[in-house]
This record gives C-alpha cells, sequence and structure tokens, in this order.
C-alpha cells in the first residue's frame, strides 16, 4: 500500500475514534511527518464518506421479499408479481 493510502485509513480510523479535524491533523502530521490542515482532514473525511455512501445499497432492505432475494428465492417481480 502507498503511504497515501495508509494516511487515508488512519484519517478514518481516527475520525471513527471522534478526533477533531485539529487532533486528526496534528496525528497524522507527526506520525508521516506531513503537514496536513484542518481543511485537507475535512476534504479526506468528505471524501471517503461519500465513498461509503456509494457503496451502501439499500436495495436488500430487511423486509420479507429482501430475505427471500438473499435467500436464492429470488423477488416477486423474478415471478411476474409486481403490486398492488
Amino acid at each position: 500500500m502507498s503511504t497515501f493510502s495508509d494516511i487515508l485509513i488512519d484519517i478514518e480510523d481516527l475520525w471513527s475514534q471522534g478526533k477533531s479535524f485539529d487532533e486528526i491533523a496534528k496525528t497524522i502530521n507527526k506520525q508521516y511527518n506531513v503537514y496536513f490542515t484542518e481543511a485537507e482532514v475535512d476534504a479526506a473525511v468528505s471524501q471517503i464518506l461519500d465513498k461509503q455512501d456509494q457503496a451502501y445499497n439499500d436495495d436488500m432492505d430487511g423486509d420479507h421479499a429482501s430475505a427471500l432475494a438473499s435467500a436464492g428465492f429470488g423477488t416477486d417481480e423474478d415471478y411476474g408479481y409486481y403490486g398492488e
């Protein structure tokens, strides 16, 4: 992995621990001997959150049809039912 990837992982870890952007910047700067500002940390966290939002797929929302589909039984639409 590249150093920048490691930095992003550490930023995400620190943010998930509830650290402020300032605390994250200070930690990253000290650990990697770089200079990140609070604004750059904020931008990195925003990118991380955007990727998480894009990766989340709510097609399987926990209802009966989703459970059957994930168990391999298909959805109602697969059997010709499209709602009332």
